[in-house]
């Protein structure tokens, strides 16, 4: 299977002391892949990378220990993309073995730049419904209904591109959708109001 990427030229670089650091992205239809290179990864004890949205504040979403025995300074961190904001930000920590802790320049991620569409969403304001219009396609979508905090509050299964859902058990807030077509790998995203 081929996997189509998409580059940005989102690069982010760190230079203090003669440390150098740079952060770029790039997707893949489910993921955004963050990489850096570290020129003293030898004095890493070990990374932790970071993510925020507009809303948010940093979160360590994952860790990375660095072995010095292979000579390899390029890293890598495969972020799965779920329902959320529309632009993300990513930086790395770097854990120094003598216990100083550096950070990255803060790299923004837009979203928009992966997605194969948005998920058309109307929401009725005489019942507790929307209306999902997404792509005609052979087979079925996955519906995922996220809160802001990130907190999956609802699935289902659409087997037609137009679905209406209740929403009626939702409380009121802002929610994110993300539709998945598995016989394609598609990802759609959109958001609405309750």
């Amino acid at each position: 299977m081929i996997q189509k990427f998409v580059f940005l030229s989102v690069f982010a670089c760190l230079s203090v002391f003669g440390y150098s650091q740079e952060i770029s992205t790039r997707f893949t239809q489910t993921a955004v892949i963050v990489e850096w290179n570290d020129s003293t990864f030898a004095s890493v004890d070990h990374y932790e990378i970071e993510r925020r949205t507009a809303s948010t504040e940093f979160a360590t979403i994952g860790l990375l220990l660095p072995d010095p025995t292979t000579g390899i300074s390029v890293f890598s961190f495969k972020d799965k993309l779920t329902g959320g904001d529309e632009r993300l930000y990513y930086r790395i920590r770097s854990f120094l073995t003598n216990g100083e802790v550096r950070e990255s320049i803060i790299t923004p991620v837009s979203l928009k730049d992966v997605q194969e569409g948005l998920v058309t969403i109307t929401k009725s304001s005489q019942s507790d419904k929307v209306l999902l219009e997404l792509p005609a396609a052979n087979g079925s979508y996955v519906y995922r209904f996220y809160s802001v905090g990130g907190r999956l509050m609802t699935t289902g299964q659409s087997k037609a591109d137009q679905t209406e859902v209740a929403v009626n058990d939702l409380p009121k807030g802002d929610y994110f959708v993300e539709a998945f077509h598995p016989q394609s790998g598609k990802r759609f995203y959109g958001h609405f109001t309750k």
